[in-house]
């Protein structure tokens, strides 16, 4: 008897279960202030393109990676809340980043974000984002 290949079609049609491979996600813990926290709810409830968290930090660094020359990285908000963040898809451009910026991966991320939400509040009209 041949052995039939296990295949995702082979496991749908036995009734089996499907995993799906995810995908990987780099873990990071920002201090934002809570008006950049909730401009970045208000950006994902608006944009029909950010399904979920990650999205919307990897649009950040996307967008922060192609105007990287005209952006300054900037230290961390202090009394902010320190809350967990996620990149998935931007991780080899966060790596461009941090050596264009000459910065660790967590200041890279906050940078992109930083000047992303002041980006999309001016291009929307949204609420002011904090100075920093």
């Amino acid at each position: 008897m041949d052995k039939m290949p296990i295949t995702s079609t082979y496991l749908l049609k036995a009734n089996l279960p499907v995993t799906v491979q995810q995908p990987k996600l780099v873990p990071f813990t920002l201090r934002l202030k809570e008006d950049d926290h909730t401009l970045m709810k208000l950006l994902a409830a608006i944009d029909d393109t950010i399904e979920f968290q990650y999205e919307l930090l990897d649009a950040a660094v996307a967008w922060a990676h192609a105007n990287r020359m005209t952006l300054h990285p900037v230290a961390v908000q202090k009394g902010g809340v320190k809350k967990s963040f996620y990149v998935c898809n931007s991780a080899s451009l966060l790596a461009d980043l941090e050596r264009s910026w000459n910065c660790n991966p967590t200041r890279a991320v906050h940078t992109a974000l930083f000047h992303y939400l002041r980006y999309q509040s001016q291009e929307r009209n949204l609420l002011p984002a904090t100075a920093g």
